[in-house]
């Protein structure tokens, strides 16, 4: 989909998986420091309740990357919905009339690419002026 999605669009959706990738790291780091001073000062008596700050940023990071990964897949699918016709435009689909008729040539459009035996659909070839490439989304991204 970020082939034909438009550049707002895919910025948006590279800006949510920063988020997501950013959250993770940190979740990961806090828990190898959190070992690394576990094992530094377990000897050490009281000294080892350092270890809970590394720990506690840990908890905090890892719900943050949850949230994060929430919020992506919420992006991706707002992208895929807005995005959906620009996709049969490229596969040279026939654009649906109804969700009913959607639904119908979808079933029979992943029958072909999962190259299922007997599946066929019909193309349409679009002229150059009824393809859209002002790259302007109809809807502003981050809108759900």
């Amino acid at each position: 989909m970020a082939l034909i999605a438009p550049a707002e669009h895919v910025s948006y959706l590279q800006d949510s998986r920063q988020q997501l990738d950013t959250a993770v790291r940190l979740c990961v780091v806090a828990l190898i420091v959190t070992c690394e001073t576990i094992g530094c000062l377990l000897t050490d008596g009281w000294w080892l309740l350092i270890a809970l700050g590394p720990y506690f940023l840990a908890g905090i990071a890892y719900r943050s990357a949850v949230a994060a990964a929430d919020y992506y897949m919420a992006i991706v699918g707002t992208v895929l919905d807005l995005n959906r016709f620009s996709l049969y435009k490229s596969l040279h689909v026939k654009l649906p009339m109804n969700t009913v008729e959607e639904r119908w040539n979808n079933e029979k459009l992943m029958a072909v690419l999962e190259r299922r035996k007997g599946s066929n659909i019909r193309y349409e070839h679009h002229t150059a002026d009824s393809i859209d490439t002002s790259g302007s989304p109809s809807t502003p991204p981050g809108t759900l």
